[in-house]
């Protein structure tokens, strides 16, 4: 405050502080007392009811802001938007028409839910909808087959590891490829192979015209 005086007396007018203080993104609520006390200027500032509710919308925008910059973030899931949106919805409502699983902003509920529910380890709860918007991102694990018991304790460690991969179920990828291609495979350059099974795959963009028109 000392130091405002100085300026003041320096020969700043209250008017040019007012500016001054707008100018470097302070909120009109917290104007200093100087341009408060001055009668030029005080039918301009907001009354005591008025700033206590300018404050309360300036802390409301701090969350809103807040929110928007982390939204900008590379490292943000949509697990992350949709936590961040069902609080603002939370403490705002009306925000629903806009920022709810079902507002006009959301492409596709049942794809952007089920991602959600995948991303919080919650795909136990993915509904039928949910499960066939999100068909087309599943991955199928392998299964390993477990051992017998009379080959359990018999071996050494590494043997008991060896049986254990030779009884494990081939990848999904290697039975397409077997079943697409046969031993034809087995001449193919692995990524002429990769491009073949990535075009069978997804034959559902193409098909033998559009095939003619890139040869």
């Amino acid at each position: 405050m000392a130091a405002v005086q100085d300026e003041i007396a320096t020969g700043i007018e209250p008017s040019d502080a007012l500016e001054l203080h707008i100018l470097h993104g302070q909120p009109l609520c917290e104007a200093p007392w100087f341009i408060q006390d001055d009668d030029d200027l005080a039918e301009y500032l907001p009354s005591p009811a008025g700033n206590r509710t300018l404050r309360k919308l300036l802390e409301d925008l701090k969350k809103i802001e807040s929110v928007s910059k982390e939204l900008q973030l590379k490292s943000v899931s949509i697990a992350d938007v949709r936590s961040y949106f069902d609080a603002l919805i939370e403490l705002w409502p009306e925000f629903a028409t806009y920022l709810g699983p079902r507002a006009a902003i959301v492409h596709n509920p049942h794809f952007e839910a089920g991602c959600v529910k995948v991303q919080r380890g919650e795909s136990a709860e993915l509904t039928r909808s949910e499960k066939a918007a999100l068909s087309q991102f599943a991955v199928l694990e392998d299964v390993e087959q477990p051992l017998a018991a009379d080959h359990e304790t018999t071996g050494s460690f590494v043997e008991q590891v060896k049986k254990k991969r030779k009884t494990s179920t081939p990848t999904a990828t290697y039975l397409m490829a077997k079943a697409t291609l046969g031993l034809q495979r087995q001449r193919l350059q692995p990524a002429t192979l990769e491009m073949i099974l990535f075009l069978r795959m997804n034959d559902a963009p193409w098909d033998a015209n559009v095939v003619n028109e890139c040869c």
